[in-house]
Parts: C-alpha cells; structure tokens; sequence
C-alpha cells in the first residue's frame, strides 16, 4: 500500500506554547505510531493547528477514528485555522474577504493578504470588518517557515425584542405556545426566545427587514437598523385576517387509486389564513358531482364538525371513490376529474357563491387523471436497472413517483473466502421524470475485514430506461411490453460487484409477457462493453443474458431470476436470485429479503441479504 497523507486539524489546550511532542510511543496517538515530531507555533489555546500524518501501514479503523475525532472538535470550537508551512512571511485569508488586517497597530491592507517583510517573533494581529467581531492573537513568528492565518469571522450582533399587539383589541398576543408564529429575518425564517416581556432575537448587526407571519392576522413586515451589543425593541401591530385560500397543490398529477395505502390517495395540500371550514368536491369530466367530504383542521386528531382550522397548513385526501362524507364508494374509472376545494368563515353555515367578491379567494380547482395503468410497486434496483435481483422489468414508474432502496449482503462471495469475510451494502434510487422514461442510479461498496491492506470495492452506475409500449395486463397475449435503455458502470479495479453492478457501458433491452394472476415473465438481453474502472477493455461486446418470473399481489412483489455473461471463450458465470418485497399499506417503506447463488464452472458460492426502503 502507498504512503497516505492526511491532512487534518488538532485543538490545543491551553497553555501549550513552543511545545515539540512525538506522535506514539507514550505521546497522542491512536494505535500505531503515526508520525516523529509537531512544532508548534507559541501563545495558541484553544485554537486550531493544521498537520500531515503518514503513517507507514495506516488502518481503514484508525482513519475513521481520527476524521471523527477531527471534525468534533472543529465544530466544537470555531473556524479559525493557523498552518505552518514552508517559506517565508505570513499569509491571512477571511471570511467573508476585504477584512482589515492591522499587524502590531499598523494597517497592512485588506484581506487576502499576504506580508513578507514580518521579522521573526511575536506579533500582535488585529483583523476588523464592519458588522463582524473584532479577531486579536499574539502570533509567534518562526524564522523560518511561513505562517497561514484562515479565519471565519463572527458576525457581530444586537438584540431584538418584539412585541404583538392583535389590531383589533389592541391587547397584546401571548409570546409563549404560539406554534404558528414564523418570524423572518431578511427572507429567512429565524430562531426566537419568548419571556414574559415578548420575543427576543439576535440579530447581525445591520439593516433587518423583519416579517412576522401569526396564523389568524395579516403578514406585517418592519425595517430596523441593528447595532452591536445594543437591545432594540420594536412592537408590531397585527391586524386580523380575512379567510382566504393562499396555496393549492396535489401530490401527484395522475394517481391509480387501485394502488396500495398511500400510494392510491390523492393529497391536497392548501394553506389558509385564518380559522375557517372547508369542503372538498370532486367532479366528472360531464360535471357530475362523485364526491364531496368536510376537510377537518389537521391540528385535531379527531373528526370534529366543530373544530375550525387553527393553523396554516392544512390538507385534503380523495382516494379515488365516488360517494359523500368519507364513505367507502366505488373507486372511480380512468379519467379527468375536477377537484374544487371551497372555504366558509366559522360564521357561515355554507360557501358562499362562486361569484361573490368577498368568496373568490376562498375557492380553488385542480385538475388529475386517474389511470389505472399508473401501477407503483417496488422492484430490485441494486443494479442500477429496476426489475427483479437480475432481470429487467419493462414497466416504469409513473410520472414523478420515485423508490429508494438499501441492502446489506452476506456469505461467500469467492473462492476461499470464509462467510462475514466482506459485508457488502448499497444505495439506490429511481424516479420518473417524464411519463414512461425512468431514471436509475445506484452505489455499491465491499469493505475488506480479512485483509486490511486490501482497499475497498466501490461501484457506482447510472441508467435510463424508456418503456415503449407495455403488455396486456392479466391475459396471455403473444405480443410482450417492450422496454429500452442505456446504463454505464464504475468499479474500482473491477468488473463487478456483489450486487450484481457491472463496470463499462451496456445497451439494454427487456421484454416482458405479463400472465394472469399478477404473474409476468421477464427476459432482458444486453450488449455490455466491460471493463475494469468503467473503460471498456474488449473491442466486442459480451452477451448479457437475463431471465426471470415475477409476482405481484396486493402489497407483495416476489420473483425467480438468473443471469448468464457470455465470454464465448470461457463458460459464464450462472447467477440465481430468489427475493420477495414487502410494502405492507398504508405506509410507503418497504421491506425485503434474497438469496443468492453464483456458479463459477465447478463452484458455487452462496449468500443472502435483506433490503429496506421506501417508494411514492
């Protein structure tokens, strides 16, 4: 193994000044002796020193102890970093840049800045910025050597003190439990403490432009002028709110309510106001009314007729079924439907009309298909290519519906190799960007436990796959849904991982015949162009042959696969999989486990694995 360098940070305790201390042998280290020597510069406590390691035989444990133990302890004691390397002079760079840089009371210039003509010895460094806090060190200078100065600046800061008064009784708001109560500083919502004499905030100092958000009262906004170390306080009057419908989104487009739990209902997410009712009704392409139902404050764990909406986000469900109050009708048949979403004050027993002045912000449309073709289900996509543990399926998800999975394998993955010798793990993803085109992407890694000098396995692949035309659903037609794609693979140092990921460019192809009784044959061939490192390293292509049954049911997916490479100058290697993956309703995780077995001429090496994830 070659030598490593590791560039890290180290917190010093007070009182170290011109202190040489060894790297092991009884000195700070971890494990083995990791390095000789560390000078360090005078008059530094509790700031941070940059140095090399290079240990001669470094452990993969070891490095991970030291990254952790370097980043806790930057985060834990500020940004300002001082690095001794080789040259001459001195070196500071801020941020943010244009910062004043006085050395022992003179002005030098503004930051970055670099000062070779500073003699050798202690130095007082002074660095000053409008706004930000003032940073002052006394440096000690080698004679040799260039000091670096890396510094974040604290933002220099006021108190603010708020006080609400509700506009129409001019009595103050309570400060405390106001859980819909945002506060924005320059656009960004911001932090706050409450006391019995209002909110308090600290503010950068400067010119603010604070916004106060109270569910129930109008949005207010004030300009104010922060100064450093001073407490200001400002009273903001809010007046009540008019009930009024402000957003007005759904979670999907086109939804099949035929899909399990979650992923058959459609969710309205709206924002109001102020305290008000609401109605959701549903109609068909010919105007006919399928559906209405309360929408009932999503603060209130109950179904409470009474209970008007006490904060500002709320949100509506349709799961695709005709019928009045929530009941359980019948689900729905492909088509456009009209979702209208309509407020009414406490006050008001019933909407008012569509074109009363008063009512035109408390009403909303959206437009959704409903297609039962729009099928979502999880699938194995270890591989960066979705279908089952080795062949592709030709179906995609629908339109912005996406699936996340991880898995971790275990047993014997090559001659020799004891079980738990290597725990391989990976993360993939897929989504639908367009309406039959899926995106996949997919990261494997095998860490090394027998051999510590043998470095890690990663791989990482990409693909596209566009579903071109998709079989009849539940009979044995002749004609199969087609499906094709492009992928390209990375291995470090190899061909292929674990999991199934192959290293260097494929063309692919998939076919399926989908059987009665949620059965469906799959057999994907390939074109791959393999190579270590994701080049391809053979003029002509390898065979990649792959072929399984699928079976989907309610909320279980279950299939057979195996994949052959072909060479055509040595026999494959044979893969088989058997997996079944759970996504029990109404939730949208889902579950999963495998077995594996590769045969390589006369050996076969077994392992399984389990996967979890979640899919919308």
């Amino acid at each position: 193994m070659g030598k490593i360098l590791l560039r890290q940070s180290l917190i010093l305790p007070r009182n170290l000044t011109g202190i040489r201390r060894g790297m092991g042998d009884g000195g700070w280290g971890i494990g083995a002796p990791i390095c000789t020597s560390l000078v360090l510069p005078r008059n530094l406590t509790g700031r941070q020193v940059r140095f090399q390691i290079t240990p001669p035989k470094t452990k993969p444990l070891f490095i991970l102890i030291l990254l952790l133990f370097s980043i806790s302890l930057s985060a834990a004691w500020g940004e300002t970093i001082i690095e001794q390397v080789a040259g001459g002079g001195f070196f500071v760079e801020t941020h943010p840049a244009e910062a004043k840089v006085f050395i022992d009371g003179l002005e030098r210039g503004r930051t970055p800045l670099f000062a070779g003509d500073l003699a050798p010895g202690t130095h007082t460094i002074l660095i000053t910025k409008d706004y930000y806090e003032n940073w002052e060190r006394r440096l000690s200078f080698p004679a040799s050597g260039r000091l670096n100065l890396l510094i974040d600046l604290t933002p220099a800061r006021g108190q603010l003190r708020l006080k609400l008064l509700d506009g129409g009784t001019e009595k103050p708001l309570p400060a405390d439990g106001a859980l819909s109560l945002e506060i924005f500083v320059d656009n960004t919502l911001y932090p706050y403490s409450a006391d019995s004499a209002g909110l308090v905030l600290l503010l950068p100092e400067g010119q603010r432009t604070v916004f106060v958000r109270l569910f129930g009262y109008e949005e207010t906004r004030k300009s104010v002028h922060i100064e450093k170390g001073r407490s200001l306080d400002l009273q903001f009057t809010l007046q009540p709110a008019t009930l009024r419908l402000e957003t007005l989104k759904a979670n999907r487009s086109v939804f099949n309510p035929r899909n399990e739990g979650n992923l058959g209902v459609l969710t309205l997410n709206f924002a109001v106001s102020a305290p008000g009712f609401a109605t959701l009704s549903v109609y068909a392409e010919d105007g006919a009314l399928i559906f209405t139902d309360d929408v009932y404050d999503e603060g209130d764990g109950g179904r409470d007729p009474a209970a008007a909406f006490t904060r500002r986000n709320q949100k509506a469900v349709w799961a695709g079924k005709t019928g009045e109050g929530g009941g359980a009708g019948d689900k729905t048949p492909d088509g456009i439907y009209r979702l209208k979403l309509e407020l009414r004050p406490p006050d008001d027993t019933a909407a008012a009309p569509d074109d009363d002045a008063d009512s035109k912000s408390r009403w909303g449309e959206l437009m959704v298909r409903v297609d039962s073709r729009a099928e979502i289900f999880p699938l194995s996509i270890q591989r960066a290519k979705s279908g089952l543990a080795h062949a592709e399926f030709t179906r995609t998800l629908p339109e912005g519906s996406f699936q996340f999975e991880g898995a971790l394998l275990a047993g014997q993955f090559s001659a020799g190799e004891t079980a738990f010798s290597s725990l391989p793990f990976s993360f993939a993803a897929r989504f639908a960007p367009l309406s039959s085109l899926e995106i996949a992407g997919a990261v494997n890694i095998t860490p090394q436990f027998a051999d510590s000098h043998q470095k890690a396995l990663i791989g990482a692949a990409l693909s596209a796959k566009k579903e071109l035309r998709r079989s009849a659903s539940g009979t044995a037609a002749a004609i199969p849904g087609i499906a094709l794609g492009v992928s390209y693979g990375w291995i470090n140092g190899a061909s292929d991982t674990e999991a199934g990921l192959s290293a260097g460019v494929s063309l692919n192809s998939a076919f399926s015949w989908e059987l009665p009784a949620g059965f469906a044959l799959l057999f994907s061939p390939a074109l791959l162009w393999t190579g270590k490192d994701g080049y391809p390293a053979e003029p002509a292509p390898r065979l990649d042959l792959a072929g399984g049954i699928l079976f989907h049911h309610a909320w279980v997916v279950a299939g057979l696969s195996l994949r052959a490479l072909c060479a055509f100058t040595t026999p494959p290697p044979l893969s088989i999989s058997a997996e079944v993956h759970l996504y029990p309703p109404p939730s949208n995780f889902v579950f999963g486990a495998l077995a594996n077995c590769k045969i390589v001429e006369t050996d076969a090496r077994f392992s399984f694995g389990i996967t979890a994830g979640f899919i919308f």
